[in-house]
């Protein structure tokens, strides 16, 4: 749970100092897991995020951990803690005039409303989505940042970023392992260095995309 951190970075146009803030100040990362309270605290593999025109306050959508939350102009986060959404935000729009947040969940097929005054989910609408149910059934699995990792930030996806080939090698092999025979064929424990590929293909068939 410590090779991956959900940043947000700021830089001015002038051509000052980028500065760089963890959006999960509560994770620490010398710990494998968080108590269930503090794990749904998280944030997880962002997708959008929107300013208010004043540039005071701006909310960010979790499409892994089913959430917003929102930052001042610092990147510090506010509230008591994100707001609950529909499954797999990606979208945000803001009507400053309103007062409102319209937040698109990809995963469920959903539009939620979000009332900026009290930072607090107020309907959902749904929409026709043709997505084949076990494409739906599934995006939990690779996504969801909450079930997948000890401190809610990280899940399969983060690393096969929209079900996609991470292009990493892995050793697969056993050194304390026996010799196997398949079908007449000697197989070695020590494989050395592969790529996944069994793993690609059963991503392939739920790409959350």
């Amino acid at each position: 749970g410590k090779f991956l951190r959900v940043n947000l970075s700021r830089f001015t146009t002038a051509g000052g100092a980028n500065t760089i803030t963890d959006l999960n100040p509560h994770i620490n990362y010398a710990n494998s897991a968080l108590p269930i309270a503090q794990r749904i605290q998280s944030i997880g593999d962002p997708r959008a995020i929107v300013w208010k025109a004043d540039g005071s306050k701006a909310y960010i959508a979790g499409m892994g951990s089913n959430n917003l939350i929102a930052i001042d102009g610092a990147g510090t986060r506010l509230g008591s803690g994100p707001i609950p959404v529909g499954e797999g935000p990606t979208g945000i729009v803001i009507d400053g005039v309103r007062n409102k947040l319209y937040v698109l969940n990809k995963f469920e097929g959903s539009v939620s409303t979000v009332d900026m005054v009290t930072d607090q989910e107020e309907a959902r609408a749904n929409f026709f989505d043709p997505t084949p149910m076990v494409i739906k059934a599934g995006r939990k699995h690779l996504y969801n940042t909450h079930l997948g990792s000890g401190n809610g930030h990280i899940s399969c996806g983060s690393c096969h970023v929209d079900g996609r080939w991470d292009r990493l090698g892995w050793d697969l092999g056993d050194p304390s392992g026996a010799m196997n025979t398949v079908s007449g064929k000697s197989f070695h424990p020590l494989k050395g260095v592969k790529t996944t590929q069994f793993l690609i293909d059963i991503i392939g068939r739920g790409r959350g995309n």
